[in-house]
């Protein structure tokens, strides 16, 4: 989404002080404050910067009247954008990139079936622990590993022995490799 076909809204239970955006931003919102002298004073909003934590969600901190409470920015946009009427209480990120929180990448899931959305990490393992044969040039079986991983205990690189059992390459330090 363009910056140019960004929509604001209101961030649920904060509404007046910050908006979120549909490609994911949140800012404060411009609000007088009443001095001591009784004079107005104009605070202006401010884009939020938002800060990493555990699992690579992007995290920030909203404040009303002295009270500090932590959302994950990805919950906000799908609380602002996206209907739950179901009441599912997980958002998922569709692309499994936890930096891209625009709206037309996340959707509600219940709990159990965003556990069993995969992720890039653990693709990437289950395609490492996949078994693989070594074979002679001749064809000659000579060992079969427990994963592609596991040719890295034996001098071999893994990265090699993969690109030959996919046929991108035809041999690695001589052998054919096979899954």
């Amino acid at each position: 989404m363009k910056s140019s076909d960004e929509i604001w809204k209101d961030v649920p239970g904060y509404e007046g002080k910050y908006q979120v955006s549909s490609c994911g931003r949140v800012k404060g919102i411009d609000y007088y404050v009443r001095e001591k002298s009784g004079k107005e004073r104009l605070h202006t909003g401010r884009m939020l910067k938002t800060f990493i934590v555990n699992g690579g969600y992007h995290c920030l901190k909203l404040q009303v009247q002295n009270k500090r409470k932590s959302f994950l920015v990805h919950r906000l946009v799908a609380m602002a954008f996206i209907p739950n009427p179901n009441g599912y209480d997980t958002v998922n990120h569709k692309d499994e990139n936890k930096n891209n929180n625009s709206v037309e990448n996340l959707e509600w899931l219940p709990l159990y079936q965003n556990n069993r959305y995969g992720n890039h990490d653990a693709k990437m393992r289950l395609k490492l622990s996949k078994p693989v044969k070594q074979y002679t040039q001749d064809g000659v079986l000579i060992r079969e590993y427990e994963s592609v991983a596991s040719v890295k205990n034996y001098g071999f690189n893994p990265a090699g022995v993969s690109k030959v059992a996919k046929g991108d390459l035809k041999t690695h330090k001589g052998y054919i490799w096979k899954y």
